[in-house]
C-alpha cells in the first residue's frame, strides 16, 4: 500500500511464511556471526565494536 508520508515508498506486510523465513534468516545470521566473532577475545570483541562504530559514524 501507499504511504501517506512519502509517495515514494510503499509499506508491506509479511505473511505468516514471510515472517517464518526472516526469523529463520535472523537466527542463521546471529549464529554465523557468533561463529566469526568466537576465535576473539573479549577485548578485542570490545575494540572491534568500538572500531565498527566509528567508522559507521565517519560514514553519516
Amino acid at each position: 500500500m501507499s504511504s501517506e508520508e512519502d509517495a515514494r515508498s510503499l509499506l508491506v506486510q509479511l505473511t505468516d511464511v514471510g515472517f517464518e523465513l526472516i526469523e529463520g534468516a535472523v537466527a542463521a545470521h546471529v549464529a554465523n556471526e557468533q561463529a566469526i566473532l568466537s576465535g576473539l577475545s573479549a577485548r578485542n570483541r570490545d575494540a572491534l565494536d568500538r572500531q565498527l562504530t566509528e567508522l559507521l559514524s565517519s560514514l553519516e
